[in-house]
């Protein structure tokens, strides 16, 4: 990971310890369309084994990829919108 991409992780990691996180709906159908549980998610951002940006929304916020292994050591990558909160956009194994 380069500097721009750990510093993102490490903003997110923030977030999600902080509490201070949003669940989208499409997130939500994901997790169980996959059978994966909400831990599986903090899990795979824990221990990430990479982040990519995906560039910006349109209202301007940050929008990153990061991929890490479920608790079950599954990788998954994830979508996620940072500004004030960590939100959780979409869930797939990979």
């Amino acid at each position: 990971m380069n500097a721009a991409e750990r510093e993102a992780l490490s903003r997110i990691q923030k977030l999600v310890d902080d509490g201070d996180i949003y669940l989208t709906p499409h997130f939500l159908e994901r997790l169980e369309q996959r059978g994966l549980f909400l831990y599986d998610a903090f899990a795979a951002i824990e221990e990430a084994s990479s982040v990519r940006s995906d560039g910006f929304d349109p209202d301007g916020s940050e929008r990153w990829f990061v991929v890490g292994p479920t608790l079950a050591q599954a990788d998954v990558e994830i979508l996620i919108v940072i500004d004030r909160l960590a939100k959780f956009v979409t869930i797939y194994w990979i």
